[in-house]
């Protein structure tokens, strides 16, 4: 009869992995490829990025059927798990030094340098990715812009619906990355220290149009 220490030690004798290893085992997969992109554009190989993340190419191709499917796969990871902790936001806190916070997460996730890198890649490669350019749309809607409405929706309690708070909300995003575009097109690294004036203006200024457009804080109500 084989020791238990052996059967545990086995690996072919093993139970099913944990929900929790496989998510790391994905997330150190999409890690590898984005690394491997960034250094060398769409030109590795799926045999290259299976071999780094330590996969066989049956298990890589199984779950990405080629490149691009994997490229965006690990902008679609890049963008919610850069952003979901980062720009979550107490229902409770006033509105202006909420929406300064939020632009400063903003900042602190697109000035990482391995998300700048990607960004600059992807910026390359839209014309080979037909769907990169929608599909940045729809993370920047789903992971910085929704954070920021489910936040609005609890300040604003009688209008949990009202498009308003969406457009405003896409509003300061847009203004922010904005703002950081430019960083990135005058050769600078985004900085929320050297733009807290602008974020300053900019979150008083969306302020005072949501206000102007009938809605009312929840702690004035």
């Amino acid at each position: 009869m084989a020791r238990a220490s052996s059967i545990r030690n086995d690996p072919s004798l093993r139970g099913r992995p944990r929900r929790q290893d496989l998510e790391h085992r994905h997330h150190k997969l999409l890690e590898t490829a984005m690394g491997l992109f960034i250094e060398n554009g769409l030109a590795v190989t799926m045999d290259t990025i299976a071999s780094a993340a330590n996969v066989s190419k049956r298990t890589l191709y199984a779950s990405y059927p080629d490149k691009i499917s994997l490229f965006l796969a690990v902008l679609e990871w890049l963008s919610s798990e850069g952003t979901k902790a980062a720009l979550s936001l107490p229902p409770d806190m006033p509105l202006v030094p909420a929406l300064v916070r939020y632009g400063e997460a903003l900042f602190d996730h697109y000035s990482a340098p391995r998300t700048a890198a990607f960004l600059r890649l992807m910026q390359k490669e839209k014309e080979r990715v037909p769907d990169l350019e929608r599909m940045m749309r729809e993370e920047v809607v789903r992971d910085q812009v929704m954070p920021l409405v489910h936040y609005l929706e609890a300040q604003f309690p009688e209008t949990p619906d009202d498009r308003r708070l969406f457009v405003a909300a896409r509003m300061h995003v847009r203004n922010v990355i904005g703002e950081i575009s430019d960083a990135y097109a005058d050769g600078r690294v985004p900085d929320a220290i050297a733009s807290r004036g602008f974020l300053q203006s900019s979150a008083e200024i969306l302020s005072l149009g949501i206000l102007r457009n009938g809605l009312t804080e929840q702690s004035d109500v």
